[in-house]
């Protein structure tokens, strides 16, 4: 039994996108329960050994950067098809349509969790869709582009940290054999003097590896009264959001621009044959693997250093984690024209409609476990280690496989997509 569309809907990506909305929290749920610095260093929190090292070790060659990818790919498909189904108010419509989920990203950020990724796909949003016309070899070149960017900008502040680092070494070696003592105040690097560089550098290393007493002010504002959530969530937020809109945003632009390539191929609605998407699973992940597996293995033998992490290391993930998205999706494909798993089948294209609606249940359900919010929370937040988070994903799987076929026997729509439809378009 094959997934039977509801509708004009295209059953494949519904089961696709209930997957990568699912992927997702595996890598969301160490920002929901962590402090921060833990989402990229696993050292900072959450234990890295016996079982948490080998839950860690599998989130990143599987799932980190991976089904976020997916999503993007998904969110650039469905700008194409919603604008060839809108008609000639296509744009218009759009337009309100990311308008209305920049607020809906707005108000999730600033007064739920910092971690947000609707403002980014609302800004995206309205770029792409004046792409969607281009022809796929275009398409294709300019996302390749926007990929490569991200990763040229996020290399240059790489190698200026590096270039800082060495500078500042070379500056305490000569501090200890010079006598006077070269002058700290003097310009080192950048117009930056040697004083002005250690600090900076110190505060890279510390959001890195944060001191004691940072986790423990951290882990007070997000386990104490509301206010003291915000207060600390609401600076947080200007900076993830700043550096992701100046750094992120042309990645991301990139895998939408992707998406609309795979959906225009016929391969994100499973009309290519078996061969193909077989190949795309073998491929993806034959080439994807071996690669995030290089930056990995560098890191652990590093000990995470914060420089090489940062600078070098880095890279690898990001590039690899492009070819295993392409895997999963192979996969799943793959799984969309089988007879195998048909009842799951069913759930996660369920979970796939209704994926803005439980991509924000995620958020409510970690942060009443993991935040206070001033008695109304468990304020759980850095007490679990990654067998408890991993647990605790796979409960709201279930969940989430039970209760959005039961939403959808009686709404056509999940709660928040009939919301944003209605605000779309007042009319319908």
């Amino acid at each position: 039994m094959t997934v039977a569309p509801p509708g004009d809907r295209i059953a494949s990506l519904d089961v696709l996108r209930g997957f990568a909305v699912l992927g997702i929290l595996i890598i969301n749920i160490q920002a929901f329960a962590l402090p921060e610095s833990a989402f990229s260093n696993p050292l900072a929190a959450g234990g890295f050994a016996g079982p948490d090292y080998w839950i860690w070790i599998a989130g990143h060659l599987f799932a980190e950067q991976k089904f976020i990818s997916i999503f993007s790919m998904l969110f650039g498909a469905g700008i194409v098809i919603f604008t060839a189904r809108a008609g000639p108010k296509a744009t218009r419509l759009h337009y309100r349509r990311m308008l209305w989920l920049l607020l809906f990203g707005l108000i999730h950020a600033c007064l739920l969790w910092y971690g947000d990724i609707l403002m980014l796909y609302a800004v995206c949003g309205g770029i792409v869709v004046w792409m969607r016309g281009w022809r796929t070899r275009t398409l294709l070149i300019a996302a390749t582009a926007l990929l490569l960017l991200t990763a040229t900008l996020t290399g240059l502040m790489g190698a200026t940290l590096r270039e800082m680092h060495n500078a500042l070494v070379e500056f305490d070696r000569r501090a200890a054999v010079t006598v006077p003592a070269p002058d700290a105040n003097a310009e080192l690097l950048m117009g930056m003097s040697a004083v002005e560089v250690r600090a900076r550098l110190d505060e890279s290393r510390e959001l890195w590896q944060p001191p004691a007493a940072r986790i423990e002010e951290e882990t007070a504002a997000f386990t104490g009264s509301y206010s003291d959530e915000l207060r600390h969530r609401i600076p947080l937020v200007l900076a993830l959001q700043g550096y992701t809109l100046a750094i992120y945003s042309w990645r991301t632009l990139g895998l939408m621009l992707l998406g609309m390539v795979l959906l225009r191929s016929g391969i994100l609605g499973a009309g290519w044959s078996t061969r193909v998407h077989a190949s795309l699973a073998v491929g993806g992940f034959a080439l994807g693997l071996p690669v995030v597996w290089i930056g990995l293995d560098r890191n652990l033998h590093s000990g995470f250093d914060w420089i090489e992490a940062q600078t070098v290391n880095w890279l690898f993930n990001y590039f690899g984690s492009i070819a295993v998205a392409l895997g999963w999706i192979g996969l799943i494909m793959l799984l969309c024209r089988s007879e195998a798993l048909a009842k799951l089948k069913l759930r996660m294209a369920a979970v796939g409609r209704m994926a803005f609606s439980n991509y924000i249940l995620h958020t409510l359900v970690c942060t009443t476990i993991f935040y206070g919010r001033g008695g109304l929370g468990l304020a759980q937040f850095n007490q679990w280690d990654r067998v408890q988070l991993l647990l605790l994903v796979l409960a709201i799987y279930a969940l989430q496989l039970w209760l959005s076929p039961l939403w959808l026997r009686h709404h056509q729509r999940g709660p928040l997509e009939w919301l944003w439809r209605r605000l779309t378009s007042p009319g319908n």
